[in-house]
């Protein structure tokens, strides 16, 4: 007679007497399983269902998660292709851009845009940001106020730039390296403001956004 009457323990088995004898492994095999199959039982009792509604409901929870892992990966994936396709502009490009787009955004702490009327000394920022060399930014080096108007009116083709003497003297008064600037005679909303001025030309170059 088959020993175990209730349950299939696998076809690795041998014949001695009439019986049935699981092997080893088999048996282990299956108490594993019975294990597990007592473990589901369990936690179907605890939500008030029956095994198969707890396994229906898990099979719907586990297709709704993929579906949401699908759009991560799938927006992951997007994401991943439109900074490839950010990065393989020129840097003079990216660079046209991020004054262009900050052009018609308000500067944090002013009422005027990034660049605008009166804040034209905002230009001494990104000049600073040039002469640091910092390889982490890969922006051109450019040393000098008058290499850095030539630069962006020649080659970039930024437009309605300020005077090199209005660049020049906020030059003077910044010291540090970025993003722990100081800047002479100025106060914290003075520091704050250029650091701003920075994170978003930055985010736009390196990122496009």
């Amino acid at each position: 007679m088959n020993i175990y009457n209730n349950h299939n323990y696998g076809d690795n088995y041998t014949l001695q007497a009439g019986a049935t004898v699981v092997a080893r492994s088999g048996l282990e095999e299956a108490l594993a399983r019975e294990r597990i199959y007592d473990e589901l039982e369990r936690q179907a009792e605890q939500q008030g269902m029956t095994l198969e509604e707890w396994l229906a409901m898990q099979k719907h929870r586990n297709q709704h998660k993929d579906q949401h892992q699908d759009l991560y990966m799938d927006r992951n994936r997007h994401q991943e292709s439109a900074a490839e396709t950010w990065l393989q502009k020129s840097k003079e490009e990216r660079i046209r851009i991020a004054f262009e787009q900050m052009k018609t955004e308000k500067c944090q702490g002013r009422t005027a845009n990034y660049f605008g009327r009166r804040v034209g000394y905002q230009y001494a920022f990104i000049l600073a940001l040039m002469r640091a060399k910092d390889e982490r930014y890969g922006l051109p080096y450019v040393e000098t106020t008058n290499e850095f108007l030539t630069y962006l009116k020649e080659y970039v083709g930024v437009k309605d730039l300020p005077s090199e003497d209005t660049i020049g003297r906020r030059l003077t008064r910044i010291s540090g390296r970025y993003p722990d600037w100081r800047i002479e005679d100025g106060n914290q909303m003075d520091i704050l403001e250029a650091q701003h001025v920075a994170q978003r030309f930055l985010s736009i170059y390196m990122k496009g956004v």
